[in-house]
């Protein structure tokens, strides 16, 4: 039948159009199909992009299941998957507000039923970032007077068909007696008088517009018997109504369709529903080993086993049931989940027995062994879930053993199965960006790092306190290697101060460190000693966790103090942090680190350290250097034992200027950093009349002789400087150079990361201005060459209104890839800037 919005109830549909656009308030539309409000939506979504969902009675309650409601119909709307699935709702709509620049304009409509629906109080608070909201309730007293206070509400009158529009809305050929009797039956509800008048004139049932299609009038369902139901339900694929239904109705068909269901579940976050659900089955179903596993999973996920560990124990004794075994061993002490993940194992080699077995082996070449097993398994005989979950253990365990560049590689293929196959466990996919960013801070790979990870964390700050405290880490490391110390000490007391006892000296040691960088050593020694003491009794991890910040408190505080290696203060140091350097089962980050702070308090002792963590000592790159240890200021006298040579002159030019010369800060003005900059790009050395045409501005006069000498002699007295041709006397370093060896050597990620900001970007020196177009053109065109998404993406934003770029960018990313939809925005809102569609000015070249 024709859609009713093209030839049906315009003129009523105008005027309830006319009402929601131009509501200055977010919107309650109450009366639901009867009063045609989904009429009224669905004629919106024609005109504006509105983002429409249902959420259930079933909903109330669950964040995850609203917050998945949520993040479908944004993404459906903005054809790309902005907002990842399986997380609280408060999660999507952080993204949202953080994200309101690329997203707007948007409209929020929500179908609800009066249910306990924490998320709406969070849509309507939305308004206030732009966005129109829009709540489509049923029945008057399902409203609550609180929702009803911030909205403008449409119902009863103002939602009736009047008389006049009456003719319009109905099927041509009924008289006036039968309008008049139609009207007054349906209480002139659009909706209610479209399914009458259908009736009446012998058409068809009304088809009813829902935010994922059409259904039949609510009245003219049909009752169906339940088992029909739930393979009609299997058959449409929808089979977490499906288990639902067979829960209530049809017991007997809950074990097999949890073969599907019961992965969907996982994989979508919704593991309160689940157990609610298989914990009303009844016996013997619920004993039935299929049931049993999945009732496991989720009472595992609701820290609430007490329910079931009985009944998968009994069924464990007589049964082999590796798959639920190898779930049993996921939830108890180490020791005894090491033997049952080994008897699954040896019952059956499946992508999961494997994958249990590998992760919780205590032997590092026998894990990764079965890790790469468990994922090659998968990809044979698994679920692409399967083969992302089994890849980002194995990045995990690389990580754990300092094998950076392999747990880099893993972690990446594993968050391109998760985009590329838009897998939807949003917490799973997050641990593995975390992973996927610890290697590459540790590898020195930042490049489109800090989006990713503070998109991340603005994420779940607040929903998913362990997950956000991982992350939270991790950014404070990325802010250690981009030497943002002040943020990464903000970020780790929040980290610190928020954890449980018994994980506090996982942050201790990271707090103590950035007390000490920024001159808090006495707040920096209570930590320590607090983590001592948090870690007496505790597992041997939690103690040496302890006894590595102590170490590293000591350790400052002896260089501080200029003590020898022999003073009591600096044994105490190397005591601490040998404990923690020889322990093998220990990380490799937290034996790293040790080894730094022994380096440092032993002066350079290098022929103590365990061969193992000497040989990655010396592979890490100055980004990780500055991560695991301190300030160059401190430890530059360190990491020239490792590399073997010393560099006494240091610049930084993008973004700001920095000087250190041997260890120490020198502050240049603006003229003279434009001279040191000078000098730095002419290593052979620089004339006079180059130096001076480099130097004076356009349109203005040379420097006399005298006034270049007298800028010579001002940096000479600073920095050692020859005689012309000038040039610096010392080996030296510049980060200008450095972008420009690593494009050489086409390292683009890492040279764009060295992009911090334009080069010296307050002068106007014509040699400046020369060299920062050039070596921006030069990032540019690397990057479009090597069509890398990373290296794009980074670029992009730091260039932003780049066009060519965006586009390139966009076309670089995979479509399960949620920066996409802002790729996609930034490059639209460019384009729009340029007065031109995307398209014409990526055809024209236009940069």
């Amino acid at each position: 039948p024709p859609r009713h919005r093209d030839i049906l109830g315009r003129v009523w549909l105008a005027r309830q159009l006319t009402a929601v656009r131009s509501a200055a308030k977010p919107l309650a539309l109450i009366g639901g199909e009867g009063a045609g409000v989904p009429f009224v939506l669905d004629a919106l979504r024609t005109r504006e992009r509105v983002a429409w969902f249902e959420l259930p009675r079933s909903a109330g309650g669950d964040v995850v299941a609203q917050g998945n409601a949520l993040a479908r119909a944004v993404n459906r709307v903005l054809a790309a998957p902005l907002l990842p699935l399986a997380l609280p709702y408060r999660a999507q709509v952080q993204s949202l507000v953080r994200h309101r620049g690329d997203v707007l304009p948007l409209w929020l409509a929500v179908r609800c039923d009066g249910g306990d629906h924490g998320l709406l109080d969070d849509l309507l608070d939305l308004h206030h970032h732009g966005y129109r909201v829009l709540l489509d309730i049923d029945r008057a007293e399902a409203a609550p007077a609180a929702w009803r206070g911030r909205c403008r509400v449409l119902d009863g009158a103002a939602l009736r068909v009047r008389r006049e529009e009456a003719r319009d809305a109905l099927p041509a050929g009924l008289d006036d007696g039968t309008v008049e009797r139609l009207l007054r039956e349906s209480d002139a509800g659009f909706g209610a008088l479209l399914a009458s008048a259908q009736r009446a004139a012998g058409l068809p049932r009304l088809l009813v517009p829902g935010p994922d299609g059409v259904s039949v009038d609510e009245r003219a369902a049909e009752v169906v018997e339940p088992a029909l139901a739930v393979l009609a339900l299997r058959r449409e694929g929808d089979v977490l109504g499906a288990l639902e239904l067979a829960v209530l109705r049809a017991p007997h068909l809950v074990e097999d369709l949890l073969r599907l269901a019961g992965p969907r579940y996982q994989e979508e976050g919704l593991f309160e529903r689940l157990h609610l659900l298989l914990s009303a089955v009844p016996d013997p179903y619920a004993r039935r080993e299929r049931v049993l596993e999945w009732r496991l999973v989720a009472a595992f996920a609701m820290n609430d086993l007490s329910a079931v560990a009985a009944d998968v124990d009994a069924h464990l004794q007589a049964h082999a049931a590796p798959a639920l075994r190898a779930r049993r061993a996921g939830t108890v002490a180490h020791a005894r989940g090491f033997a049952l993940a080994e008897a699954a194992y040896r019952a059956s080699r499946t992508p999961l027995t494997l994958w249990q077995y590998g992760r919780l082996h205590p032997n590092p070449d026998t894990a990764l062994e079965l890790l790469r097993e468990s994922v090659s398994v998968a990809e044979y005989a698994g679920t692409r879930y399967d083969v992302a979950r089994n890849a980002a253990t194995l990045a995990s365990k690389l990580n754990h053993l300092g094998q950076f560049a392999r747990a880099a590689a893993w972690g990446r293929w594993a968050l391109d199965v998760f985009e590329q196959d838009q897998l939807l466990d949003g917490p799973r996919r997050l641990a593995v960006i975390n992973e996927l960013a610890v290697a590459r801070i540790l590898g020195g790979d930042l490049a489109g790092l800090r989006p990713l990870l503070e998109d991340a964390l603005a994420a779940v700050e607040g929903s998913l306190p362990a997950v956000a405290t991982r992350l939270r880490s991790t950014v404070a490391y990325l802010a250690f290697a981009e030497g943002r110390a002040q943020a990464a000490l903000e970020l780790l007391e929040v980290t610190y101060r928020t954890s449980p006892r018994r994980t506090r000296g996982r942050y201790a040691y990271q707090l103590v460190r950035a007390l000490h960088e920024l001159g808090r050593s006495d707040e920096a020694a209570v930590i320590a000693d607090d983590a001592v003491e948090f870690g007496a009794g505790s597992e041997a991890h939690e103690q040496l966790e302890g006894r590595l910040a102590r170490g590293i408190d000591r350790a400052r505080r002896a260089a501080a103090l200029g003590s020898s290696a022999e003073s009591e203060l600096a044994r105490g140091a190397m005591d601490d942090l040998l404990e923690v350097l020889l322990e093998r089962q220990s990380v490799m980050e937290q034996r790293l680190s040790a080894a730094l702070y022994y380096l440092l308090a032993s002066g350079g002792a290098a022929h103590n350290l365990p061969a193992d963590v000497a040989a990655v000592l010396r592979t890490l790159p100055p980004a990780a250097l500055r991560v695991l240890s301190g300030p160059a200021e401190r430890f530059e006298g360190v990491w020239a034992t490792l590399a073997g040579t010393a560099v006494m002159l240091e610049f930084v030019f993008l973004g700001a200027t920095r000087c250190r010369l041997d260890g120490v800060s020198v502050r240049l003005t603006p003229r003279l950093a434009e001279a040191a900059l000078a000098l730095a790009l002419h290593p052979d050395g620089i004339t006079r009349e180059r130096l001076n045409d480099f130097l004076t501005p356009y349109g203005k006069a040379p420097f006399s002789a005298g006034g270049l000498r007298g800028t010579l002699t001002r940096l000479r007295a600073l920095l050692p400087v020859s005689d012309v041709p000038y040039r610096f006397t010392v080996p030296f370093r510049a980060d200008v150079l450095e972008a420009r060896a690593k494009l050489a050597s086409g390292r683009v990620r890492e040279a764009i990361t060295l992009l911090r900001g334009r080069l010296l970007p307050e002068s106007e020196s014509p040699g400046v201005e020369e060299e920062r177009l050039a070596l921006e053109e030069e990032l540019r065109q690397a990057a479009l060459q090597s069509g890398d998404p990373e290296a794009l993406f980074d670029l992009a934003e730091r260039l932003g209104d780049d066009l060519q770029c965006w586009e390139a960018t966009l076309s670089a990313l995979s479509p399960g890839d949620p920066r996409t939809a802002l790729a996609r925005a930034r490059a639209k809102r460019v384009a729009s800037q340029y007065g031109l569609d995307a398209a014409e000015a990526t055809q024209s070249g236009m940069k």
